[in-house]
């Protein structure tokens, strides 16, 4: 029935007209790339970019799964003439309307000669009178909509909400920490969300991470880079000489491998799925102490979640049934919560904690 594919953004066109441009272009190789192998085409309008294909109410949610995208309606679009348009709407009416629901027609134009009002009072005059179904226009059952585009109409009866935020690969690169615990799959979701390409980066093997960037990459639609990092050994030997600061020692020197990829991917900072208070090494004082180990910002979207609220939104995005969380076997058993700058550095310092990155990276064929 539907051969059309309408795609709404929201933030987009609040920009400047070339940054709009801009972004939309984005958005659209990001379309043309997820349907790649479809034969769709795309057009774009005010607002609007339209996808002609034959699989529109099939590939409609895809479309809504990718960054930028605020809903999309599998859509018949056919020409605006109202005789043509009462027949066509008539017809999508009679697929979508059943005799006992309540209805509604809303309707949106510009540039046609008749009102949306008087667009609406017409379209829902034949539909009742065919179809024999009762107007409702406080509580419909069913709302067809008809949008009015100069000699082009667009006939709809679903509106699939998006992700929304602004297009992948339009806000610069970012190195995503991502474990194997529910939290920084879901950090660096929403840092995607707002434009930024992410490489992702996991200390220790492959135990399922890849699983978590295929689901991550349905969104992105490009493909996530990943670095793996043997990581056992080398937590040992800080374990060996920090006991109660492991945790911290840990991280920073985490931090800093994360940011001589990030310096080698031109990236402009980390993403990291910290909050606040949910581990001991991440009290304010802790994170302050982490913050210090590199020079360059580092991001953390969950700083003010809960844990229940990270866990909905795994939920949501489809990553938290891919994860295997376990504990550290390295953890002390009473970490710090405050642990003394003083402390952290002497210990970096008997670990030769520079060195210690150069020989990670270098394990993992980075020079």
């Amino acid at each position: 029935m539907y051969d059309t594919i309408i795609v709404r953004y929201s933030e987009i066109f609040l920009k400047s007209k070339y940054v709009k441009k801009e972004f939309e272009n984005q958005l659209i190789e990001n379309i043309q790339l997820k349907l790649k192998g479809f034969g769709v085409g795309t057009r774009r309008e005010r607002h609007r970019i339209y996808l002609k294909t034959k699989k529109a109410s099939s590939l409609a949610a895809e479309v809504a799964r990718i960054y930028g995208v605020k809903s999309v309606s599998p859509a018949l679009e056919t020409y605006s003439g109202i005789e043509n348009l009462s027949a066509r709407a008539l017809e999508t009416a009679e697929e979508v309307i059943g005799d006992r629901d309540g209805f509604a027609v809303r309707a949106k134009r510009s540039d046609y000669g008749l009102k949306s009002r008087e667009i609406e009072e017409r379209l829902g005059e034949i539909i009742q009178k065919k179809i024999g179904c009762h107007v409702n226009l406080d509580n419909p059952d069913k709302t067809l909509y008809v949008e009015v585009r100069g000699d082009r109409a667009y006939i709809f009866h679903e509106k699939i909400g998006g992700v929304g935020g602004l297009p992948y690969k339009t806000q610069g690169k970012l190195v995503a920490l991502i474990s194997e615990g529910i939290d920084s799959p879901v950090a660096a979701w929403m840092l995607m969300k707002r434009g930024c390409e992410v490489i992702a980066v996991h200390y220790g093997g492959d135990t399922g991470i890849r699983e978590v960037l295929n689901k991550l990459e349905e969104y992105t639609v490009h493909g996530i880079r990943l670095y793996l990092i043997p990581y056992a050994e080398t937590l040992k030997r800080i374990k060996d000489k920090s006991g109660r600061n492991t945790c911290i020692v840990c991280k920073r020197l985490m931090y800093k491998i994360a940011e001589e990829i990030a310096s080698r991917e031109n990236a402009k900072g980390l993403v990291t799925g910290e909050n606040v208070g949910q581990v001991a090494s991440q009290t304010l004082h802790n994170l302050m102490l982490l913050d210090e180990a590199v020079s360059m910002p580092v991001y953390r979207p969950l700083i003010g979640l809960d844990k229940e609220e990270i866990i909905s939104k795994a939920r949501e995005i489809g990553t938290y049934m891919l994860i295997k969380p376990r504990r550290c076997r390295f953890t002390p058993r009473k970490p710090s919560t405050k642990a003394k700058i003083d402390e952290i550095r002497g210990i970096e310092l008997e670990l030769e904690l520079d060195e210690l990155v150069k020989n990670v990276l270098r394990e993992c064929g980075i020079n």
